[in-house]
């Protein structure tokens, strides 16, 4: 892996929303963009009561961006445009959300890093 230059870093901490029954639920999301344009972005979900196997998606400002399984209840979703992926730009105060067949279950905003 080579070192890039990081031209901007934004990260959001989701949280259940209040309708949503997985309270103990939380996530975090980060969106790089490097100096030579390239994009990489991560998604981690911890504690969510649902079945291994279970396909949650990301959603960002209500437009589907991804896909999770759940395992254990954990759930990684991780792209890199550098190796030919999908990658979408994000911008500050963007919002975030993670949900199960159709209801968001937790959210969050994008903030500097």
């Amino acid at each position: 892996m080579r070192l890039r230059t990081v031209r901007q870093e934004l990260e959001a901490r989701l949280k259940p929303v209040s309708s949503s029954s997985f309270k103990g639920a939380k996530a975090k999301a980060e969106w790089t963009t490097f100096g030579d344009g390239s994009m990489e972005c991560r998604v981690n979900l911890f504690h969510v009561e649902l079945p291994d196997r279970s396909i949650v998606q990301i959603l960002v400002d209500g437009k589907a961006v991804g896909d999770m399984n759940v395992a254990a209840k954990t759930a990684r979703f991780q792209r890199e445009s550098e190796k030919g992926e999908s990658v979408v730009e994000v911008k500050e105060g963007q919002v975030i959300q993670i949900a199960y067949q159709g209801t968001v279950l937790l959210e969050g905003s994008f903030y500097p890093d």
